[in-house]
């Protein structure tokens, strides 16, 4: 919460705001520094408890008593697989730091309007040549009202938006009620970019059948 109203508060004021972003980057790539040694240490000691499980499992299966053999072999696998999930969740976390990185210098592009280093429009996203207001508002384009405001993580959600911003007779009802919803997380920061972390890795960890917003 106190983050949060930290954030607010620094809005308005584009200097301070853009170096309040490069500080949180800067410790976001010290911690990520930090944890890749972490990550390296566990790598080595997968590796020797799995050399050591295997040396035991040969060699000392007729050089100790079968009940003291089954019950040490046990205890090395489970080391082994604690090691082997811990050394997951590591990485996992070094994923969602470099998502949330990306998600910071997202915001520096932004406040600086530094176009090459926003996500570009998908592809597949086309506008009819006869539309109304499209190219002659930058509402969509290189330079666009469209890339600006554009935080989604899936072409569903970007198409969705870009069709919000195209409608040629927007309901008013409508259009404020989606206005009252994004004011309500205004002010939660935090909570922003933690959804967005967590789509991206959701979105580079899927697997082939998973639902997906992209369908």
């Amino acid at each position: 919460k106190k983050s949060e109203d930290i954030f607010t508060l620094l809005y308005y004021n584009r200097y301070t705001l853009t170096k309040f972003l490069e500080q949180h980057i800067q410790r976001i790539e010290n911690k990520i520094t930090r944890f890749k040694k972490i990550s390296n240490n566990l790598s080595g000691y997968r590796l020797g408890l799995f050399i050591c499980t295997v040396f035991f499992a040969f060699f000392a299966i007729e050089r100790i008593p079968d009940g003291v053999y089954t019950i040490l072999l046990i205890a090395l696998i489970i080391a082994f697989l604690y090691m082997v999930d811990k050394h997951r969740k590591v990485e996992q976390f070094l994923e969602r730091l470099a998502y949330l990185k990306e998600i910071k210098e997202d915001h520096l592009a932004r406040i600086s309007l530094d176009w090459e280093k926003l996500p570009a429009e998908p592809q597949s996203f086309t506008v009819k040549k006869n539309h109304p207001f499209a190219l002659d508002l930058n509402i969509t384009g290189e330079s666009s009202l469209l890339r600006l405001l554009n935080t989604t993580i899936y072409e569903g959600s970007f198409k969705k938006l870009a069709s919000w911003l195209l409608q040629e007779k927007p309901d008013r009802e409508q259009a404020l009620a989606r206005q009252k919803n994004v004011e309500s997380f205004k002010n939660l920061t935090i909570l922003r970019d933690r959804l967005r972390v967590e789509a991206k890795f959701t979105q580079n960890n899927q697997r082939k059948g998973d639902w997906s917003m992209d369908q």
